[in-house]
């Protein structure tokens, strides 16, 4: 059966045929050596064994002997074994119906007829009913090629690679231009005659195919070491899915791993985000338990003529010019963020992104569409905690990839990870801000060891008797003695401590001392942020408790006078007495409430206190006492 395989065949993105092929190659500087190389004994005019004029391998002189091309054996025995390029066409006839054709033929030609077993290539054109070229198909069958991409390209978006039968690559063969400098040495390293020959021409089909692009490479890229660039239309050619790329992000430096890259358009954006590459890459998260791959998605907007890759938001790794400064920095803040699975007490410094809560979509001046947070900068102490993150905010940190392993904690997998992956760690990890009583996300570079102030205890104005049985009762419940409710009958498990006086006596920095002290957390909460009703009130305090408890951390309940009020004939007022009551029986921390109005506490609470303190209005000199604290 015959078919197209002349060099004219070829397609070209804007003509209906491809112009005659250059007799050129990609410099080795960035690619491989030119494929003229590959048999020195072999002279560009020298003709090749049993091809027929006019055919594609003719122009492909360099490539060398092809060997005996003129086996008797049957089809299936030679399927792609022939570095030919046969070349179809899929049209519509004067009666609507789609027909294969043979190039310059005006008949249709049986689609099963059509699929040239011996052609190491094959290549498919299709056109819509108006004419115009939909797209291109390249069917890779040469055994050969085929275990090359196979071993070579582990992983391609679109391509497969590793599949059994023939390998399809849809629109031009990208792939085997991001792997050419790969397939060129394996090709080189065989001892396998057949695997040079095909490899090679394969490599010179993708030239051909990608002329004006590599023509512009060269120029752009190659030529032009110093601030190397591309035009807009060609900047997948050095963006290579697998690849690291770096971009700076909420004023700190990230990598992440490509896995696609695509060219979308938006007519409903503004003109200047209407057309833009948008990539898919890979970050490692966290999800409290164990690191997950996730996505993280970023977007190039077009621009016009050449731009040097250093104005780009973000960039190949390999292009950057401080690359090795910035593997060196961000490995340490990777095993960084690889130590902070669980729950950790830190210290922070710098800018946070924390959850909004009316979670409205805004769109910043760089068309970025920030969907869940908003900027703060914080300085204080945050509670790292990734797994309730996920529970207290509506949807996990981040969308799990789908078809990644987990990288379990519990098994520690994480302690295994080559350098490439500690890179993509995540320069945020999530958690709660103490001082803003918030959830968000903080960067890892921020994050410190907190420094304890012990001295702010001592420094306490409280008669010494009531400071050491603060510190004994503290003390004890701490070393969580199993019979503490014994120590202390009737109590329950939790140790509640009642501070009543005027605003300003030291209820707060007492609290804040015995934080200081036993180094831990203290989560204070106002009554007025739990809400109106009593159901609200009731589930927002068993989420704060559940918290404390889970934390570590101490409790202020500031200004808790509306839940613990005499009760009465006012229903509303007693079912906020009875959600505290009932909260505070089964409450196992330690918590502080703080009250200006003792006399009208409900006697029920009495029972459940462990200790009443009573602060007396402060002297001049006394309220100029100074409190040390961090």
């Amino acid at each position: 059966m015959a078919a197209a395989s002349d060099l004219d065949q070829l397609p070209d993105d804007n003509e209906e045929h491809a112009l005659d092929i250059e007799e050129r190659s990609v410099t080795p500087s960035i690619a491989p050596e030119p494929l003229s190389h590959i048999h020195q004994e072999s002279s560009v005019d020298q003709p090749i064994a049993n091809v027929r004029q006019g055919s594609i391998l003719e122009s492909f002189g360099s490539i060398g002997p092809l060997g005996d091309l003129d086996r008797t054996t049957e089809r299936e025995e030679n399927l792609g074994e022939i570095c030919e390029l046969h070349v179809y066409e899929t049209r519509f006839n004067s009666k609507g119906e789609e027909v294969v054709l043979q190039i310059g033929a005006t008949e249709g030609l049986d689609i099963e007829e059509i699929r040239s077993p011996d052609a190491a290539l094959v290549l498919m054109r299709n056109y819509d009913a108006t004419k115009a070229l939909k797209g291109t198909t390249l069917e890779i069958r040469s055994p050969y090629m085929r275990k090359a991409m196979a071993e070579i390209i582990r992983d391609y978006p679109g391509v497969d690679t590793q599949t059994a039968g023939i390998l399809k690559i849809s629109g031009k063969p990208h792939c085997v231009f991001h792997y050419r400098k790969e397939l060129y040495a394996y090709a080189q390293a065989s001892d396998d005659e057949d695997v040079k020959e095909h490899v090679t021409y394969l490599l010179k089909y993708m030239e051909q195919a990608l002329r004006k692009e590599i023509a512009t490479y060269e120029t752009h890229m190659m030529a032009n070491t110093e601030s190397p660039g591309l035009d807009f239309d060609s900047l997948w050619m050095t963006f290579r899915p697998g690849d690291l790329l770096y971009h700076s992000r909420n004023g700190d430096g990230q990598i992440c791993r490509l896995k696609s890259m695509r060219m979308e358009t938006d007519n409903l954006r503004p003109l200047r985000y209407a057309k833009y590459w948008y990539l898919r890459c890979e970050i490692i998260n966290c999800d409290g338990e164990d690191f997950i791959y996730s996505w993280d998605d970023t977007r190039i907007f077009t621009y016009d003529g050449y731009r040097p890759l250093s104005n780009l938001n973000i960039i190949p790794l390999q292009f950057h010019k401080d690359q090795m400064s910035i593997r060196e920095s961000l490995l340490v803040r990777g095993k960084t963020f690889l130590s902070l699975l669980g729950v950790h007490h830190r210290s922070y410094r710098g800018t946070a992104r924390f959850f909004k809560d009316d979670n409205n979509n805004h769109i910043d001046d760089d068309y970025k569409v920030n969907e869940k947070y908003e900027t703060f900068e914080a300085d204080g102490r945050v509670i790292v905690d990734c797994e309730e993150y996920a529970s207290n905010i509506d949807g996990s940190i981040s969308e799990f990839l789908p078809g990644s392993k987990l990288i379990s904690g519990e098994e520690k997998d994480y302690e295994k990870l080559c350098d490439d992956d500690i890179l993509i760690c995540s320069p945020e990890i999530a958690g709660f801000s103490l001082q803003h009583r918030r959830w968000g996300l903080f960067k890892v570079s921020g994050l410190g060891t907190i420094s304890f102030n012990q001295a702010a205890f001592d420094a306490l104005v409280l008669p010494e008797q009531y400071k050491e049985l603060l510190k004994s009762l503290v003390n004890a419940h701490q070393k969580k003695l199993s019979n503490f409710d014994d120590l202390v009958k009737g109590k329950g498990k939790g140790l509640l401590f009642l501070l009543h006086g005027d605003p300003g006596v030291g209820k707060t920095l007492t609290a804040e001392s015995i934080s200081e002290l036993t180094q831990r957390p203290l989560y204070t909460i106002g009554a007025e942020e739990l809400g109106q009703y009593s159901a609200t009130i009731e589930r927002e305090l068993k989420r704060t408790l559940k918290l404390a408890t889970r934390w570590n951390a101490l409790v202020l309940l500031d200004e808790a006078d509306v839940f613990m009020v005499q009760r009465s004939s006012h229903n509303s007022r007693n079912d906020l007495v009875a959600v505290l009551l009932r909260i505070m029986e089964y409450f196992e921390g330690v918590m502080f409430m703080t009250t200006n109005r003792l006399e009208s506490i409900d006697p029920a609470f009495a029972s459940r206190v462990h200790l009443i303190l009573a602060y007396p209005r402060l002297s001049k000199k006394a309220r100029r006492t100074p409190y040390v604290m961090v």
